[in-house]
């Protein structure tokens, strides 16, 4: 009986492998992570693509794909096409065609559009949510302050981008600071002319409900590559005020910070923007 078992678990093995194994990369995926008709941002809230945005986005995918062209390229044609044609400034379209019509809108906007680009083009994509480091005013704290919140304080902002998945990991998009892929997510952290030096040092990623449930991926995203010295900031201390913030859930900053907290991203923010008095 027990020679009869183990070879009926042998021929298992062997006949059955993994469902890892033998699947598609992208068949695993959240399904609500392709669905272009409906573009979830919360739990009770999601915008249905109407007939017309939807001719829009086929007729301007038919003009930016082409054959052969892989995932990675694909979302760099589209990402390229968002942030030439669409600004980026703090006006807050109520929706992906008043985005179209206007062709303005701020990093949240800029980023359901492209998630319905991306996922028309069969690339599945999500959103990310990201505090950075930005060298902001003493009237903007105070602000923010003001408001009961923590955030867009005096050294740190919040931000909206996207992760898509290129076959074979998730990767950063953002049409409203220009970039494809993680060496321009990078480009936060060292600044081009069009980026400024804004590295994130805490990033979420959805679950399939939009910003309602998000999971806090700092220590991935950070794990992907070194970062070098910036000003007076060192890797070392990049990567332990890094660690206070790796199990955080979004929640944190959307009330007011402990001053502790407060001091210790001032502190940074003074050694990585090089800055020895407040900002006026």
């Amino acid at each position: 009986m027990k020679i009869r078992v183990t070879i009926l678990i042998v021929c298992l093995i062997v006949v059955c492998p993994t469902h890892a194994q033998d699947e598609d990369k992208t068949t695993s995926i959240d399904n609500r992570f392709k669905n272009w008709s409906v573009i979830r941002t919360g739990i009770k809230r999601a915008e249905k693509i109407d007939e017309a945005t939807l001719v829009w986005g086929k007729h301007t995918l038919a003009a930016l794909i082409k054959d052969k062209l892989d995932a990675n390229e694909k979302a760099q044609a589209i990402q390229k096409y968002v942030s030439k044609n669409f600004e980026c400034d703090f006006s807050t379209p109520q929706n992906i065609p008043e985005f179209i019509e206007t062709g303005r809108g701020n990093c949240f906007a800029h980023s359901r559009l492209s998630v319905f680009l991306l996922r028309l083009a069969g690339i599945p994509s999500k959103f990310a949510y990201d505090i950075h480091l930005a060298l902001k005013t003493i009237n903007s704290a105070k602000r923010a302050r003001e408001r009961g919140d923590g955030l867009t304080g005096l050294f740190h902002n919040d931000h909206i981008w996207i992760l898509y998945h290129d076959g074979d990991r998730w990767m950063p998009y953002d049409s409203a600071l220009g970039y494809t892929g993680f060496s321009g997510f990078l480009s936060r952290w060292k600044g081009t002319d069009t980026i400024p030096d804004n590295p994130p040092f805490v990033i979420w990623e959805d679950t399939g409900s939009g910003f309602s449930d998000m999971r806090n991926i700092t220590e991935y995203i950070w794990n992907q590559f070194p970062v070098k010295k910036h000003n007076d900031l060192s890797p070392a201390e990049w990567k332990q005020f890094l660690s206070n913030f790796y199990d955080k859930d979004l929640s944190f900053f959307q009330k007011p910070l402990e001053e502790s907290t407060e001091k210790m991203i001032n502190r940074i923010g003074r050694k990585f923007f090089n800055v020895r008095i407040n900002p006026i």
